[in-house]
C-alpha cells in the first residue's frame, strides 16, 4: 500500500504519514476434534514514515534548542511484527445452548514494537516508545 499526498499543486509527492508499503497477514486454524480448536495470526507491516530531526540550534533568547528537521517523512519506523495465538474449546450443551471458552494470547513471543520516536531535549539522542516494553533504550 502507497499513501502519497502533494501540499499544493506546484509541490512534489511526497510520502504521508500513514504510508504502509509492505502488509502481510497470515491466519490459520484448525480443528482438532471434540470441541477443541487452535488458532495462529501473523502480522508484518512496514513502519511508519516520519519526520525525523537530524539535530539543533540553540536559541539565546528563548533559551531552549530548536530542532532541525530532515525531509518529511524522510525516515521511516522500524517494521512492525506479532504472533498471536489462541485456543478455544466449545460444549454443546442441553436445549442448544453452547459453552465456548477460549485463550487468546496476543504477540506471543513479547516483541517490541516502535509506535513512535522521542527525542532529547537538544535532539542528540532518540528513543522508541514501544507498545509492550514501555521503558526507552536510548540509541
Amino acid at each position: 500500500m502507497r499513501s502519497e499526498r502533494r501540499d499544493a499543486p506546484s509541490e512534489p509527492w511526497r510520502l504521508f504519514q500513514f504510508d504502509q508499503t509492505h502488509i502481510l497477514t497470515l491466519v490459520g486454524s484448525l480443528r482438532l476434534g471434540r470441541g477443541w480448536e487452535v488458532g495462529v495470526r501473523f502480522r508484518y507491516v512496514t513502519g511508519d514514515p516520519y519526520t525525523a530531526r537530524i539535530g539543533s540550534t540553540f536559541n539565546a533568547d528563548s533559551n531552549r534548542f530548536q530542532p532541525v528537521l530532515g525531509p518529511v517523512n524522510g525516515a521511516r519506523l522500524p517494521a512492525f511484527n506479532q504472533l498471536d495465538v489462541r485456543v478455544d474449546k466449545t460444549w454443546t450443551l442441553r436445549h442448544g445452548i453452547t459453552l465456548d471458552l477460549y485463550l487468546d494470547v496476543q504477540n506471543i513471543y513479547n516483541q517490541a514494537n516502535v509506535e513512535g520516536i522521542s527525542y532529547s531535549y537538544d535532539s542528540r539522542q532518540t528513543a522508541y516508545t514501544t507498545g509492550f516494553r514501555s521503558c526507552p533504550r536510548w540509541a
